[in-house]
């Protein structure tokens, strides 16, 4: 079975201030029923007092563990973020919106279990993507970033030998984007790192990166994957990654359709 490109990767990455554009982002829901966006750290600090608070409660006990102004900023920006995309789609406001986490660490919305939510963050960057077809995951990292990643800790023998092929600039951004897939897929899987990057891999296609787990092409028979890189600029100092993973039943039905439409700070990173 091979990769078919879901709705989650075609559809624009939405830059969101609290202030929205929200009726943008109900629209995809609409339309898709998949949401991805990303905002910065400093536009969704809570300024009130009573909803860092209400935000700090999500999770009580990671809350407590944080120290210093930095770390508590980013939970509660992200947390925000988080209920504030849920909250548009399922029209109960961000007040409404009670995340939580398995034991395993996933996150998921108390009361809504059709709904799959992922979560990233890095150096400002939040992101998060929303799906009510089946398990997504969501991962960013800033492009260009010196890396201490190894392909012999990260790559599959295949992967490997491509990069082998390339210039040093080429090797570092590929490996780059093959990491923040690899995190993106362990996320929607919710298994996380737990499971190594080297048991599966990522082979170039017409239409995006084709999953190969274990050397087999989509192994699972129950669910179709699709994956995408965007590089994304948009009131950044530095361009940043995002790399999604979607699953979507076989079975549903439901075509891969592409909007038609872009984003001006969105666009796609070479995948061969």
């Amino acid at each position: 079975m091979s990769s078919v490109p879901s709705p989650a990767v075609l559809l624009p990455v939405r830059l969101l201030a609290p202030s929205g554009p929200w009726d943008e982002v109900v629209a995809d829901w609409a339309r898709e029923g998949t949401v991805l966006a990303y905002g910065v750290v400093p536009e969704w600090v809570p300024s009130c007092g009573a909803d860092a608070d209400r935000l700090a409660a999500d999770e009580p006990c990671r809350w407590a563990a944080l120290r210093g102004e930095r770390l508590r900023a980013r939970f509660l920006a992200s947390r925000l973020l988080l209920r504030s995309v849920v909250g548009a789609v399922t029209g109960t406001g961000w007040r409404g919106v009670r995340p939580d986490r398995t034991p395993l660490g996933r996150p998921y919305v108390r009361g809504l279990p059709g709904l799959r939510v992922s979560l990233s963050h890095s150096g400002p960057v939040l992101a998060v993507a929303v799906s009510g077809h089946g398990a997504i995951g969501v991962d960013t990292e800033r492009a260009g970033r010196g890396t201490s990643l190894s392909p012999a800790h990260v790559c599959t023998a295949e992967e490997a030998g491509r990069l082998a092929g390339l210039r040093d600039d080429e090797r570092a951004a590929e490996l780059l984007r093959l990491w923040t897939l690899k995190e993106a897929y362990t996320k929607a899987l919710g298994v996380g790192l737990r499971r190594s990057p080297r048991s599966f891999g990522f082979a170039p296609g017409a239409r995006g990166p084709v999953l190969r787990d274990g050397g087999e092409e989509e192994p699972d028979p129950h669910r179709r994957w699709s994956f995408a890189t965007r590089l994304v600029r948009s009131a950044l100092p530095e361009p940043y990654l995002l790399s999604v993973a979607a699953a979507q039943p076989a079975d549903s039905g439901r075509a891969a359709v592409a909007s038609g439409r872009s984003a001006s700070d969105m666009s796609p990173l070479r995948t061969a």
